[in-house]
């Protein structure tokens, strides 16, 4: 045969051998799931609340970690094995960092610069380079701590002398402490200690994002062609609301920026994020560089400031509802914190291997009431195959993360009662206990997976467990009998109390915070005098 007839065959057959591949490939089925209807699919199984339970329930139902639906026309793949996660979000990482496309909260309210709504690129991976080396260590560090970590020191002892002051302000108080740090950090900004007007501007910007990017809550993600409708246009109240707050997606970024510049070698101004990042660039810094750090600042408040204060409220939620935790923790805090001549100090981060009690009664609050139930749904960029089920290019990957945390096998029987015992082991015969190294840190799930991860982790722990360490050691606080009998189930167990929602704000609740002792009033007394 000629060598024009061998090129001839091999023209035909490479074609035909990919196409065979590729339908081999979808000869896999999806991972298991309900049954849906023509055209929409599941659209009517999925909720726009309280989503983690149902997809449980899929789990459950299959006896799988990994399941599917659809929802017209787009297929959805639910993992809820952590061990599934793992694999297909870490381990395969390079397929499954992608994101949705946010047409209302992205296109249509402008927030499409925000790094977890950024598709997997070389603007997001610049954006989390510039994140990932603002939240480094130190370069000495050895006990964990951070560059930013006298900054939380300083703002967590605002808070609890000011919860001294006003408790019943405590809600307010940890939010404007959580906003205050964090513009402290990114902007260098002086803070004032109560209603600062930034921190308030920045809260109520960053409270949007969450509430407009959860996953079907406007038709517009659909059906993509309804945002080109004219504003007037029926049914285009979705345009019409975007257009009335998309100008707060500009003032975001743009107005505590251009306070820090301003601000910048006078008194009170402070290293900063946005200092660190124009230091570091050339001189003849472009358009494109102030662009990328004001987004990159803008993110840093958005995703470290609404999530820490849920953990933070969370916390209080569960040891005002829980006293015997409390009296337990305190009892730890007092032979730790303690001196010789019975006067009592503040915790510090180097205190925390001595304190195993009141670590793993963080853990269990982080578990128990996890900041995101649902993760920050992924994308896939290629088709892939897995434990063989077929998981197709553009398929969005949401991680269950609440059902990884209510895990029996993982967490014991009863994982969705308030048990920090659970992360703890008995050591020797006596009543001394240590964290159980084999038990999962909830950590490993809540803050999300591969290269999608929550870059800012280290300085979210540290902040909570600071505040958690220096409420429980000055003050008493429970919520009244009346109300807590709101959270009781049937079971007689207590229930976390949150808005559902992306994010899950916990619901106002009263909480009677008292100075435990004389000697946490005179630690209190002496923090006035420095503060």
């Amino acid at each position: 045969m000629s060598l024009s007839g061998v090129l001839a065959i091999l023209l035909l057959l490479i074609p035909t051998y990919f196409l065979f591949a590729k339908w081999r490939k979808h000869t896999y089925p999806l991972p298991p799931g309900p049954k849906g209807w023509p055209i929409i699919g599941n659209a009517l199984d999925i909720p726009l609340e309280s989503m983690s339970p149902v997809y449980a329930s899929w789990a459950k139902r299959y006896d799988s970690g990994i399941v599917s639906a659809s929802a017209l026309g787009k297929t959805i793949v639910v993992i809820d094995s952590y061990e599934v996660a793992i694999e297909l979000l870490d381990r395969r990482s390079a397929k499954y960092s992608d994101r949705p496309i946010s047409i209302m909260a992205g296109e249509l309210m402008g927030w499409n610069y925000m790094l977890p709504l950024m598709p997997y690129s070389e603007r997001w991976k610049g954006h989390r380079k510039r994140l990932v080396q603002f939240f480094r260590p130190t370069t000495d560090s050895t006990d964990g701590n951070f560059v930013h970590t006298p900054r939380v020191y300083e703002f967590v002892h605002r808070l609890v002398l000011d919860i001294s002051e006003t408790p019943n302000e405590f809600f307010e108080l940890v939010r404007h402490m959580v906003g205050g740090l964090s513009l402290s950090l990114t902007y260098g900004l002086p803070i004032q200690r109560r209603n600062d007007p930034l921190v308030t501007f920045a809260d109520s910007m960053a409270r949007i994002l969450p509430d407009e990017s959860i996953p079907g809550k406007h038709l517009v993600e659909a059906f993509p062609f309804l945002k080109y409708l004219p504003s007037w246009f029926p049914g285009a109240g979705f345009k019409r609301y975007a257009s009335s707050v998309r100008w707060m997606s500009s003032d975001f970024k743009t107005r505590p920026y251009e306070q820090a510049i301003e601000a910048f070698g006078t008194e009170g101004a402070q290293p900063c994020f946005v200092s660190d990042s124009l230091s570091s660039i050339d001189t003849q810094e472009t358009s494109a560089d102030i662009a990328e750090i004001q987004d990159v600042a803008a993110a840093i408040f958005a995703t470290t400031a609404d999530t820490t204060t849920h953990s933070i409220l969370s916390f209080i939620f569960a040891l005002a509802t829980h006293p015997e935790v409390r009296k337990k923790i305190q009892a730890e805090l007092d032979s730790v914190l303690t001196d010789e001549s019975g006067a009592l100090r503040l915790p510090t981060l180097e205190d925390q291997e001595r304190l195993p009690r009141l670590t793993a009664a963080v853990m269990e609050s982080q578990r128990w009431a996890p900041v995101a139930p649902i993760g920050v749904p992924h994308v896939t960029t290629e088709d892939d195959i897995f434990e063989g089920y077929f998981i197709p290019k553009g398929a969005v990957i949401v991680p269950n993360q609440w059902s990884m945390l209510n895990n029996e096998k993982e967490y014991g029987p009863t994982p969705y009662c308030f048990n920090p015992d659970r992360f703890l082991k008995s050591i020797g015969s006596g009543a001394d206990v240590q964290i159980n190294p084999f038990i999962r840190h909830p950590n490993t799930i809540a803050f999300g997976f591969g290269r999608r991860v929550c870059p800012g982790l280290q300085i979210a722990e540290t902040t909570l467990w600071l505040a958690a360490a220096s409420l429980v050691t000055l003050f008493e606080f429970e919520t009244p009998l009346s109300e807590k009998a709101n959270y009781i189930g049937s079971d007689g167990k207590v229930d976390p109390a949150f808005n559902p929602g992306f994010i899950c704000h916990p619901l106002r609740y009263t909480c009677d915070f008292k100075v435990r002792s004389p000697k946490a009033a005179s630690l209190l007394a002496e923090m006035g005098l420095v503060l």
